[in-house]
This record gives structure tokens, sequence and C-alpha cells, in this order.
């Protein structure tokens, strides 16, 4: 908090006290010190210095305050989130292989219903863009454009690639299951034991 009364100060007084007859005076931000104090003197602005650094002090003091909460706040959130972590990854570690296997399972099954709620959007969206790199592929045919097709969404047109979205390939038991295991080997982001829980009831 500044000890003194800076320019931040002046330009404050003047503008508010503008803005209490509703008025505005303009290029107030632009002026200098000297510039600023004269206004003051010229409009008769009441200018209380001690007032001013009393409010300075009390605005430094509460916004030291509330970024210290801020702080506090943080640290208990990240060491929440931190344990809630490690409580998922020791839940998962001490799992035996049978039941790690049923976890991974349940969680595939729900990547493929996901694959299959969105099926036919899927085949429309891959649909579009097949259609869409033929017609491409028909134009440099026409025009005698070099082209090569790069992979199922992506077409090389005189060393550019064109890309018309992203083509979905059909859902891939093994690897979605493989994916699952590596990631929940790695850092367990689900609820292992609350999914045993919901797998056992049925």
């Amino acid at each position: 908090m500044p000890k003194k009364i800076v320019k931040a100060d002046y330009i404050s007084v003047i503008q508010n006290h503008f803005a209490n007859k509703g008025k505005r005076l303009a290029n107030v931000t632009k002026m200098t010190l000297s510039q600023l104090k004269e206004t003051i003197t010229r409009y008769e602005i009441e200018f209380n210095e001690e007032e001013i650094l009393k409010k300075n002090k009390e605005a430094d003091k509460k916004n030291k305050e509330e970024k210290e909460k801020q702080r506090v706040e943080d640290e208990e959130t990240e060491k929440e989130w931190q344990e809630e972590v490690d409580r998922k990854n020791i839940e998962w570690i001490e799992l035996n292989e049978e039941d790690k296997d049923k976890v991974i399972t349940f969680l595939t099954i729900r990547e493929n219903k996901d694959y299959l709620d969105n099926y036919w959007q899927i085949q429309k969206k891959n649909k579009s863009i097949t259609e869409g790199i033929k017609k491409i592929e028909e134009k440099c045919e026409l025009d005698g454009s070099l082209f090569e097709r790069v992979a199922k969404d992506i077409i090389n047109v005189r060393g550019v690639n064109i890309q018309l979205g992203c083509h979905t390939e059909p859902f891939d038991w093994d690897k979605t299951y493989n994916e699952i295991k590596g990631y929940l080997d790695e850092d367990c982001y689900c609820e292992p034991l609350k999914i045993l829980e919901e797998i056992n009831k049925n």
C-alpha cells in the first residue's frame, strides 16, 4: 500500500467529484500529476490526504485478508483433491486381478454403449466425410491437380493436407479394454469399489 498519495488517488477523487454531480471530466487519466493538482484547485474539489491514506490502508488490509483466505481455501481444495486421487489409486491397487477385470469390463461396456447410442450419427458423419473427400478427388481429376488420399478423412492436394472432420472407426473391444486398463494402472480416475458394488448387485 502506498504510504503517500499517488496519481491514481488524484484521478479517483476528481472522477468521483464529477460523477456525484452527474458530470464527467474528459482526459483525466491522461493528465500529469501537476495538472491533476491544478484541476483539484480550480474546481475546489475536497481533497483530504489523511482520509485517502486511511481508506487505502483499509483497502490494502482487506485485500491481503482476502488473498490469504483464498490461499488457504486453495490449499484445502488441493489437499482434498489429492486425498481423493490417492484413495482411488489405493483402492485400485488393492483389488485382485478378477475384480480389476470386472471394473475394466464394466467401463469398456459403458464405452461401447456410448458408441452404440451414437451409431447412426457416427455413420452419417463418416458418410459425409467420405463423400466430401470423393468430391475433392473428382475435382482434382478434372483440374489435373495432383492429389493423394492420406487417410479416410484426409486428402493431400498439391502438397496441402485437407481434413474434412474426424472419421470414427468401429468400436474395438480389445483396444478399448487395454486403454482403460492402462489409464487405471497409471492413475485411477474412477470409483472402483462403487463400481464393484454396482456389479455385485446384479
